[in-house]
C-alpha cells in the first residue's frame, strides 16, 4: 500500500514514496550516516570572518574555519553538491551541502515539505519547525525548516538539522541541509551559516 500525504489546494497529494524515489540517493547527510572561494560580488552579504565561501548547486554560502571538503558516496554523487564536514578524530560529527535531486518546483512550500518529509520518515523526528518568511537573497523563493532527532546509533546524541528550501529563477528547486550533533554544533555556528545562504548574483 502506497502512503499519500494531506491534500493541498491546487496540487497534486505528494507520495512520500515517489519523493523518495526521485531522491533516492539523498539520504539525510552524506557522512553521519543518518543516514573554494572567497566572496564575490552579488546577492547578500559575504561570509562571516574566518568563513571561506562555498558555491554549488546554484546557490553560495559560508563554511567556518576546520570543516573539510568531501566527496558524497558513489550512490549519492548526482544528488548533493559541495559537501563539508566537521569531524571528530575519524567520524563527521557536522555537514552541510546542497542537494540538487528535486528538479522543477511549484514553490519553496512544496520543496520544504518534500525535504522534511523525508527526514521525518527516516529519522521519526518530530515535527519541524518551519519558517515560510525566511529569504534567501536572490531566491525567487524560500523556506526554512527546524528539526531533531536522535543519532541511529543510539549513542551519539541529538543531531539538530537545518533544511532551507531554495526555488532558483528558473523554477528548479534546492536544498541547503545542515546537519550536526548538538554538543559540536553550536547554536551561534548553525545561524552563522544559514544567514550566509545566498544566490549568487
Amino acid at each position: 500500500m502506497r502512503t499519500r500525504w494531506p491534500r493541498r489546494r491546487g496540487r497534486h497529494p505528494v507520495d512520500l514514496f515517489r519523493v523518495a524515489r526521485r531522491t533516492a540517493c539523498l539520504g539525510l547527510t552524506a557522512g553521519l550516516a543518518l543516514t573554494a572561494c572567497s566572496g564575490a560580488p552579488g546577492h547578500g552579504p559575504a561570509p562571516p570572518e574566518g568563513f571561506t565561501e562555498v558555491r554549488a548547486g546554484g546557490l553560495a554560502y559560508g563554511v567556518p574555519a576546520g570543516w573539510v571538503a568531501v566527496e558524497p558516496p558513489s550512490e549519492r554523487a548526482e544528488a548533493w553538491e559541495g559537501l563539508h564536514e566537521l569531524r571528530d578524530g575519524d567520524r563527521p560529527v557536522a555537514e552541510v551541502g546542497v542537494i540538487t535531486a528535486f528538479g522543477d518546483v511549484a514553490d519553496a512550500r512544496e520543496l520544504a515539505f518534500e525535504s522534511l518529509s523525508l527526514v521525518r520518515f527516516e529519522t521519526r523526528a518530530a515535527p519541524p519547525q518551519r519558517d515560510p518568511g525566511f529569504e534567501v537573497p536572490g531566491a525567487a523563493d524560500s523556506e526554512r525548516g527546524d528539526y531533531h532527532y536522535e543519532h541511529p546509533d543510539g549513542r551519539s546524541g541529538q543531531v539538530r538539522g537545518v533544511d532551507i528550501a531554495v526555488v532558483l529563477e528558473g523554477g528548479d528547486g534546492v536544498v541547503l541541509r545542515l546537519t550536526g550533533l548538538t554538543d559540536h554544533l553550536g547554536e551561534e555556528e548553525l545561524e552563522e551559516i544559514v544567514s550566509s545562504v545566498r544566490v549568487p548574483g
